[in-house]
């Protein structure tokens, strides 16, 4: 769940189209008053709508959790980890990757140590 203004509503559904796929999800406007409003469907057209149509109000997004299909075996966790040292510190790094590919954070927590050396 995620809130969002309404002038960044487009520019954050492209980057979670860009990040989480086609998953669905709900864009909610004005919860609990008059001019309530749910768009729903995948993020990309999600982001589609909302960069042709201006949102007003109070914005919450809801998306779907990830699916056997979004975490697949097949996830190069070396690439995932060299991108969130980019922005987080090792050990929020080694934790959110370990938990996004469902391998032990003792594993990629080593990882990111040596990838930290090698800088």
């Amino acid at each position: 769940m995620f809130f969002e203004s309404p002038h960044r509503l487009a520019d954050t559904l492209a980057d979670m189209a860009t990040v989480f796929g086609a998953r669905d999800a709900v864009v909610s406007r004005e919860l609990t008053k008059l001019h309530e409003e749910f768009k729903r469907g995948p993020l990309p057209d999600l982001a589609t709508h909302y960069s042709a149509t201006e949102a007003r109000g109070e914005i919450v997004i809801v998306v779907a959790g990830a699916t056997d299909a979004d975490t697949a075996p097949g996830v190069n966790v070396e690439a995932a980890l060299r991108e969130a040292l980019k922005t987080l510190s090792v050990r929020d790094a080694a934790d959110a990757v370990a938990k996004s590919a469902d391998v032990p954070r003792r594993e990629v927590y080593a990882l990111a140590l040596q990838l930290t050396k090698e800088k």
